[in-house]
């Protein structure tokens, strides 16, 4: 009964031998499996942060651009159907209108310069001819008129100084 049942315990030996082999084989695999998808991932995740960094970067820069006051700056158009494409679309359309706003200004400042000049201008005029044809008297009035000229053309020249630069070269 004795040899019997040594020879029980090397069948079973033998045969947790081979499951003991297919379970490291299996540990093995299952590791080399999850460090793969894991570097996968890994790459995979690193892309879509870098992709996403480069779309944001785009916007920052263009907000930048709108702060020194270049609404010329274009901004890429951003296809992406999320948050960060929706905010690109938005900037864009804000910027257009910015545009617009500052074209209206500019003809607006443009057109009130011409409207403020025609009339100080002839009114100069005005004042030049009455010089011209005074009598000579010399009393304090006529100093006045004098100095009215002066006076307009200095006038003239600090309202057109608040102008913004286009305006005053559409003048």
């Amino acid at each position: 009964a004795v040899i019997s049942l040594f020879a029980g315990q090397r069948e079973l030996a033998a045969s947790l031998e081979r499951a003991d082999s297919s379970v490291t084989v299996f540990k093995r695999t299952g590791l080399a499996v999850s460090v793969g998808l894991g570097a996968i991932l890994l790459a995979l995740q690193g892309f879509v942060a870098r992709k996403l960094a480069w779309r944001v970067g785009v916007l920052s820069r263009h907000m930048a651009a709108l702060r020194e006051g270049n609404l010329h700056a274009s901004l890429p158009a951003d296809d992406g159907r999320d948050e960060i494409g929706e905010l690109s679309r938005v900037v864009a359309e804000a910027t257009e209108r910015l545009r617009r706003a500052r074209a209206a200004q500019e003809r607006l400042m443009a057109e009130a310069a011409h409207e403020l000049r025609t009339p100080l201008q002839l009114m100069r005029t005005a004042i030049d001819l009455g010089l011209l044809v005074r009598d000579g008297a010399g009393d304090w009035r006529t100093e006045q008129i004098e100095r009215l000229p002066a006076d307009l053309q200095e006038l003239v020249a600090r309202h057109l100084d608040t102008l913004t630069p286009g305006a005053r070269a559409a003048l």
